[in-house]
């Protein structure tokens, strides 16, 4: 399995409630490696702001509005 050892930190920090569980481990990673790989690839910077950027629109858990939460 690729990304092994960051698959496996991903998997504790949900596991620890520190990122959201509705996310999927696979499409995360790709989602935060990808800008990184196409900046390296380019010769573009990479910057505190987009990783900062990364890791808050990605990462950090939301708040859930009452609406979200399912009435069963």
């Amino acid at each position: 399995m690729r990304f092994t050892p960051e698959r496996d930190m991903l998997e504790r920090a949900i596991d620890a409630a520190e990122i959201s569980p509705e996310l999927a481990v696979g499409a995360t990673l790709d989602a935060l490696l990808g800008p990184l790989v196409y900046c390296a690839l380019t010769g573009a910077s990479i910057t505190r702001a987009l990783t900062s950027s990364l890791v808050e629109d990605l990462l950090k858990p939301r708040a859930r509005e009452p609406s979200d939460i399912a009435v069963k």
